[in-house]
């Protein structure tokens, strides 16, 4: 029996997608793999090296992949892998995001529609529609609260730190924020790694389409007190192709509808 819950294994995969949202380049080509002129990081300021990256993270407002995902120690009686297809949108202020898992054969094991605050979960296995809003319980509250502002913290809710400069190490530039730091390479401009007080993300594989910030399809999150690894991998990235039909679960005919808070979603292999 495959076991899945709300639990941080859902919450490691989602920090992990945040490598599409959030992590681009503010100073490469379009052949990002290229090593690029030495780029004059001293006359930039830290406010306009985090205006770059926001102004980058503007150009993206749909994202489709297929991803799998490996979490190390794996939650006791729940998988240590798992994978499938998201699909990320970001048009009028509001944000959409779907997530279908796949098992054997390619076999949904659930698919979960997020439009802004309301939460939609199929499990075809049980037939049954989970409702409600990502907030809606206290089961819920903190694993999604903590899961949306993962992924889609805005660039511009960062802050850089008070009266704090660039600096620079071992082929690095960092940016000082008030809760963390940027880590981006200084001969390509490519974001490497981004510290959280309690995790700390890396990215890496960036692919990049013409005219296009490059996006990371390789990202490992470790939590500072070593209790968490995991590594997601995006494969087949499609970057702005408009994804009209994508969020509706409105195919699927379950025979029972419920609360979201009575989510406990089990499947059989």
């Amino acid at each position: 029996m495959l076991r899945l819950t709300l639990h941080p294994y859902r919450l490691a995969f989602l920090i992990c997608l945040q490598t599409a949202f959030l992590c681009f380049s503010c100073a490469v080509s379009e052949k990002s793999h290229r090593p690029e002129p030495s780029i004059p990081w001293d006359t930039k300021t830290s406010d306009q090296v985090l205006e770059c990256l926001k102004h980058d993270q503007e150009k993206i407002t749909d994202l489709a992949a297929a991803f799998s995902l490996t979490v190390d120690p794996p939650t006791q009686g729940r998988p240590s892998n798992m994978r499938g297809i998201l699909f990320f949108s970001k048009r009028l202020e509001e944000t959409s995001l779907r997530i279908k898992s796949l098992g054997p054969f390619g076999r949904i094991l659930f698919d979960l529609l997020q439009t802004g605050n309301d939460l939609q979960i199929y499990v075809p296995s049980r037939k049954t529609l989970y409702l409600g809003k990502t907030n809606s319980t206290l089961q819920t509250q903190n694993v999604w609260s903590d899961m949306l502002r993962t992924i889609f913290a805005d660039f511009s809710e960062l802050k850089i730190a008070p009266r704090a400069d660039l600096t620079f190490k071992n082929g690095t530039v960092i940016v000082p924020l008030v809760h963390g730091k940027i880590i981006i390479n200084s001969k390509t401009g490519l974001v490497r790694e981004r510290h959280e007080q309690e995790k700390v993300i890396f990215y890496d594989r960036y692919e990049q389409k013409s005219g296009l910030p490059p996006i990371p399809t390789h990202i490992e999150v470790q939590k500072i007190d070593s209790t968490l690894h995991a590594v997601c991998r995006l494969s087949h990235v499609r970057v702005n192709s408009r994804l009209s039909g994508v969020f509706d679960l409105s195919a699927y005919k379950p025979k029972v509808i419920r609360d979201l808070k009575d989510l406990e979603m089990k499947t059989r292999d």
